[in-house]
């Protein structure tokens, strides 16, 4: 089985719904990411999600923890997975490559130093491009 399209990983997922949930409540967190609360309820228990679900998830992952202003590398993979969600397995390292490098050329060329993500996220994509994903894709 090829490696998984980048995202989100299922722990900082859990954790941020977990967060969500303690803040309010598991139907008001299922409906924001638009899954039954018994769904939610079994993804918080450690089930993992049909690939439907994990991108519904890193969705709502997204716009939760940057609506935090929280740019870290998972933040930063699930708004990656979700721009390139249209590419195909097989050309997704390398679009992600190229997106990756494009962040770095920019701050390059502005003299701002580039995010400690960006130097993580681009060997993250590199190890899944040589065919040793590290499982923190979507699972499916």
């Amino acid at each position: 089985m090829p490696p998984s399209k980048p995202g989100a990983s299922l722990d900082a997922l859990r954790h941020a719904a977990a967060e969500a949930e303690q803040a309010s409540s598991l139907r008001a967190v299922a409906r924001e990411i638009g899954m039954s609360p018994t769904g939610l309820r079994n993804f918080l228990d450690g089930q993992t999600p049909y690939p439907s679900t994990r991108r519904k998830l890193n969705l709502w992952y997204a716009r939760y923890r940057l609506s935090r202003r929280v740019y870290e590398e998972d933040e930063v993979s699930a708004g990656l997975a979700l721009l390139l969600e249209a590419i195909p397995e097989a050309g997704y390292a390398r679009a992600a490559e190229r997106v990756l490098a494009c962040v770095a050329e920019v701050h390059a060329d502005t003299h701002v130093e580039a995010p400690a993500w960006l130097a993580r996220l681009r060997e993250a994509v590199a190890r899944r491009e040589g065919g040793g994903g590290d499982g923190a894709g979507p699972a499916g």
